[in-house]
């Protein structure tokens, strides 16, 4: 996967698209004197010609399902009417290559009348509803935890930093190299004595940045408001550690300026906050988690959520750190 990999690119387009389909399904009405069955018809006519414009890249990204990637929620409804679509067909061949007698337009008018058919089931609608209560107790659980360490602490410091890499090595930093490394980091990052004496928290939240158009993650550490020490430059720290995990191509994308930039070699700041963000960033956990999706089956395509990660990946997550232990 590359700069302009199908997890980056196609599949919050595709995402998006299966989402707007279904609201049209689900809660859009015909026009005056045309019958329901019709509409439909006309529903299901337009949206062929969407899909059928980047089906070589749709077709293309539905293969990562089976390389051990997890696909978001519209995304996984689209892949098992993909597959369903085969399997009816009795091709053998998970993936999809065009025939006289299957082509690209019976491929999409099967995929959308299997999940036309499916949107309409009270069964989908309770499948929603379970998915995103889940994806909301996640949320109040990562909350409550960070609400009961801080009251351990009052007055305990947030700092936060943008990881991400060098423009150019998005051949090798693929959603699934970045979290590899991450993982690395983390481990290092545990290591170091401080790390083990000052932070009681610690939240990460990997993200699409739309304006960059590569991978970022926003990595938070709560420090004990007695332990902490104003001599540790913890910039310098998290940028080093981040740098050596990534083969020198890491980097800190960091909205505010750091002192004695100049002296280090691993601090890149060479982006301001507008050059990144299409919105006011947030500051501390809490903030982020209210900046997350509030449901699961929420899109669009400017949003920053991942559509394509790892199998056990956790797209953001949040716990207590070593010192309470």
């Amino acid at each position: 996967m590359t700069y302009q990999s199908p997890d980056l690119t196609t599949a919050p387009r595709l995402e998006n698209d299966i989402n707007e389909f279904y609201r049209e399904v689900r809660f859009s009405k015909s026009a005056e004197g045309v019958k329901y069955d019709d509409y439909l018809k006309q529903i299901q006519h337009r949206w062929q010609s969407i899909f059928l414009v980047y089906i070589n890249d749709w077709n293309f990204l539905l293969q990562l399902r089976l390389r051990n990637y997890e696909f978001s929620f519209w995304l996984n409804c689209f892949h098992k009417a993909y597959l369903h679509t085969l399997v009816e067909a009795k091709l053998s061949d998970v993936f999809f290559q065009p025939s006289k007698s299957h082509n690209e337009k019976w491929l999409i008018q099967n995929i959308l009348r299997i999940l036309q058919n499916l949107f309409q089931t009270t069964g989908f609608h309770e499948h929603m509803n379970q998915q995103n209560e889940r994806y909301q107790k996640r949320i109040d659980s990562i909350r409550e935890a960070y609400c009961a360490t801080s009251e351990l602490s009052v007055g305990a410091i947030d700092h936060k930093f943008y990881l991400s890499y060098l423009e150019g090595s998005e051949l090798v930093f693929d959603i699934s190299e970045l979290t590899k490394t991450y993982h690395s980091f983390e481990k290092r990052l545990k290591q170091q004595l401080w790390y083990n004496t000052q932070v009681i928290f610690t939240f990460y939240d990997v993200v699409r940045n739309t304006k960059l158009n590569r991978y970022m993650i926003r990595f938070y550490i709560t420090i004990h408001n007695t332990f902490g020490s104003e001599h540790i430059n913890y910039e310098l720290w998290i940028a080093q550690l981040w740098s050596e995990e990534t083969s020198r191509m890491g980097i800190l994308l960091n909205k505010f300026q750091l002192e004695n930039r100049e002296t280090s070699e691993f601090i890149i700041n060479d982006v301001n906050t507008d050059e990144i963000f299409h919105w006011v960033e947030p500051n501390d956990p809490l903030e982020n988690l209210d900046h997350l999706p509030s449901a699961v089956t929420i899109t669009s395509k400017q949003m920053e959520k991942l559509c394509v990660y790892p199998c056990g990946f956790k797209t953001f997550n949040g716990k207590k750190a070593a010192f309470f232990k």
